[in-house]
This record gives structure tokens, sequence and C-alpha cells, in this order.
């Protein structure tokens, strides 16, 4: 099974489906620090564990960018 990477959206705030609002892309060292903490955002800022999903569908910015 091929496993799809997203790209991360831009760094600004987009609008997706007129209901959810992207939060800016945090840096990797700021990513890296969520993770130490033992959890992660979203894009649309909900926190979930560093390998979650939220319920809006939405992956960590960990999975997004790769880091794990």
């Amino acid at each position: 099974m091929k496993i799809s990477r997203r790209k991360p959206p831009p760094r600004e705030f987009t609008e997706i489906n007129k209901k959810t609002t992207v939060t800016e892309s945090p840096s990797d060292d700021e990513i890296m620090e969520m993770m130490e903490e033992g959890y992660c955002t979203t894009p649309d800022g909900c926190a979930v564990e560093p390998d979650g999903t939220c319920p809006h569908g939405q992956d960590s910015w960990a999975i997004i960018r790769g880091l794990i």
C-alpha cells in the first residue's frame, strides 16, 4: 500500500471548506518542542498526540512534515 504525504499548507492563514482555518505552520524546532511535551498541533489548531489525527481529520504537523 502506497502512503502519500501531504505537503504542508503555505505559511499564511488559509480557509478550507469555508469552515476550518489553517494555522501557520510551526517550525521544525517548535514541533520538536511540542513533541517533547507529548503533544502536537494540527493545521486547524487542535492538540493531538504527535502521531495523531484530530476529530476533523487533520494529521498532526509532525506527520505532515515527516518528522515521525
